[in-house]
């Protein structure tokens, strides 16, 4: 039964995972930011994690996840983003997939230069072409785990220019999402993303992207290790 949690331990089913890493980042910023998230646990077999009008399910393969979903429901979460699980249904729609892959890295993370100014944070906002929040709300969030040392950002500039971004997005003492990396049209191939990535690198690390950019990762040290699955859920019409 999904009972609703302070996540204060690393559950079983966190391990190993780049959604579980996900979730205990979000874990370590709420203890400090209580109600940023909520965060749900199905005995030993799942740990839900709400942020706004979506879910991020870590579980195993014994999970309830007809539990999940109603969870989903009752919340008015429309998105489940899960790992190595169909959560497919006639109201649960596939919306996107892709490969988690994972790197081991006997290092730490590099210095690299992070934005400094907020017309530099939209410079990065810009390169991503994020569309689910506005860059107030965009900025608000990553400010706020990058304050709290729980995600990273580093840009690449060229005379006086950001041309490329990658992103720790979450991060745990052992372990860390790397993501949101971008290079600017006219500037790619030449090695600006890959550098970064390279220097965000550190201890375990993990990547959630599309099949065609599996070669790239595998250039810098990753291996396949799972899917990743998006999912829309979808009201019954009377």
């Amino acid at each position: 039964m999904l009972k609703l949690t302070r996540l204060t331990d690393e559950p079983l089913c966190c391990q190993n995972s780049p959604l579980g890493v996900m979730i205990l980042s979000y874990a370590a910023l709420c203890r400090t930011d209580e109600g940023y998230c909520r965060f749900y646990e199905q005995d030993d077999a799942a740990v839900v994690l709400q942020n706004g009008s979506a879910l991020v399910v870590c579980a195993k393969e014994n999970a309830d996840f007809d539990e999940i979903r109603q969870l989903a429901d009752f919340l008015g979460c429309r998105t489940i983003l899960c790992e190595n699980a169909d959560l497919s249904d006639d109201q649960t729609v596939l919306t996107g997939s892709g490969l988690t892959m994972r790197g081991f890295f006997d290092k730490a993370e590099e210095p690299v230069h992070s934005p400094q100014t907020t017309a530099e944070y939209r410079a990065v906002y810009d390169l991503l072409e994020w569309r689910e929040a506005d860059f107030d709300s965009w900025f608000a969030d990553v400010n706020l785990r990058i304050r709290r040392q729980t995600a990273a950002i580093a840009v690449a500039a060229e005379n006086g220019e950001i041309v490329a971004t990658a992103s720790v997005l979450h991060r745990t003492p052992n372990s860390r999402v790397i993501g949101a990396v971008a290079t600017k049209a006219g500037q790619r191939s030449r090695g600006f993303a890959s550098a970064l990535v390279r220097k965000l690198c550190a201890q375990t690390s993990y990547v959630l992207c599309l099949p065609e950019l599996e070669g790239f990762y595998r250039r810098l040290g990753f291996s396949t290790c799972g899917r990743w699955f998006e999912y829309e859920r979808i009201k019954e019409t009377e």
